[in-house]
């Protein structure tokens, strides 16, 4: 499964979401916008956001109870 979560400079739940998925040993890719080129596959406008195989999961601090919900 190829997830990426995309996060955003001086964004206040970013971390939290990385410690969590960190935690619970989930392979994924962080991707800065701020820091680079990339795009996410539709327009964001909140962080941070993860997609699984391009699909959105989810966003902001809800990530963890999405996540959650499926391990």
């Amino acid at each position: 499964m190829n997830r990426i979560l995309y996060i955003g400079n001086n964004c206040h739940q970013c971390k939290a979401v990385i410690d969590y998925l960190n935690s619970i040993s989930i392979v994924y890719e962080t991707v800065n916008i701020d820091e680079t080129s990339h795009t996410p596959p539709v327009p964001l406008f909140v962080f941070p956001a993860l997609f699984e195989n391009n699909v959105l999961v989810g966003y902001g601090i809800d990530i963890i109870s999405k996540v959650k919900a499926t391990v």
